[in-house]
């Protein structure tokens, strides 16, 4: 056979991987294929990321790391940590890795899918087919956000159900606080003696006292108010509640006690790096439900 007559499969290659991509961006892949690299800058692929899987129709690469995110929340829930700072740390790592390995990884997905084709088609029918499997898709696209909608309800389903067991755990391992002075006392998380200090003072309007709780953290010199019980020396009346953010706990003859709840965090507690106490916090404020429900009079 003629040296010179090239094979079928060699005049078609480079016609298929044209057709695959589009015409619309043929000339900027093949000039980051040019030079037959596995590193190569994708902006597109960096700032999108998912969304530039799925607009190029790489639907299975944007399940594999939407199932990989899914895994690490649900560690992340099960061991207690927080999830924001990881969540950070793994986009930006995503965005990284597609901004430089996204042209080489897409070649390969473009080869791939034609190789399958090929198995198939020939002649017309093959490039036909080869140009309805590649290019882009907006549909692509949209479908990628509805993944990630997907992606984020089974997450918060996830956490949901191991926050609620948790809870029950925690429900299991309460202490007492008792105030002798004023005969009140409510269980709360024993986890809660690691984080926490007490004060007393009268900072409510016509408060007879306040005990005030507030977690602290030694290390990062973070000390955040939580919430307080309030006593009144006197029994509100009802009109009291009607513009009240405090909690009714109970009275007795002569006085009443209520629950107030923190408004706002710290200037400390809004800086990234601290989303962990934040996260704490939270949990306290979600579990004021066991001092709530066992507030009593002794």
């Amino acid at each position: 056979m003629d040296s010179n007559v090239e094979t079928p499969s060699e005049t078609e290659a480079p016609d298929l991987l044209k057709a695959f991509v589009g015409e619309y961006k043929e000339s900027y892949y093949f000039g980051k294929w040019a030079k037959n690299e596995r590193r190569s800058w994708n902006w597109a692929a960096f700032f999108a990321t998912l969304f530039w899987l799925g607009y190029r129709k790489m639907y299975k690469h944007v399940l594999v790391i939407l199932l990989f995110l899914l895994i690490a929340d649900v560690v992340h829930y099960l061991v207690g940590a927080s999830t924001a700072q990881f969540d950070l740390y793994i986009n930006i790592g995503i965005a990284a890795v597609l901004g430089i390995w996204g042209n080489f990884e897409y070649k390969k997905f473009a080869q791939k899918e034609i190789n399958k084709l090929e198995k198939r088609f020939s002649g017309d029918e093959l490039l036909e087919k080869v140009r309805k499997r590649g290019d882009s898709s907006w549909k692509g696209f949209w479908l990628t956000l509805l993944l990630i909608f997907g992606y984020a309800g089974i997450s918060v389903v996830f956490e949901s159900v191991v926050h609620s067991f948790t809870e029950v755990e925690s429900n299991a391992e309460l202490t007492t606080y008792t105030d002798e002075d004023y005969g009140i006392s409510f269980d709360y998380p024993v986890i809660w003696n690691d984080s926490v200090e007490i004060s007393y003072g009268t900072w409510e309007n016509d408060s007879e006292e306040t005990i005030d709780f507030y977690y602290l953290n030694h290390s990062k010199e973070i000390e955040q108010y939580v919430f307080s019980i309030i006593i009144y020396d006197e029994v509100l009346e009802e009109s009291y509640w009607e513009n009240s953010d405090e909690i009714y706990l109970t009275n007795d003859s002569n006085k009443t006690y209520t629950l107030a709840i923190a408004g706002e965090a710290n200037e400390e507690m809004h800086d990234p790096l601290n989303q962990e106490d934040v996260d704490i916090v939270s949990n306290m404020i979600r579990e004021l439900e066991f001092v709530v429900d066992s507030f009593r009079l002794e």
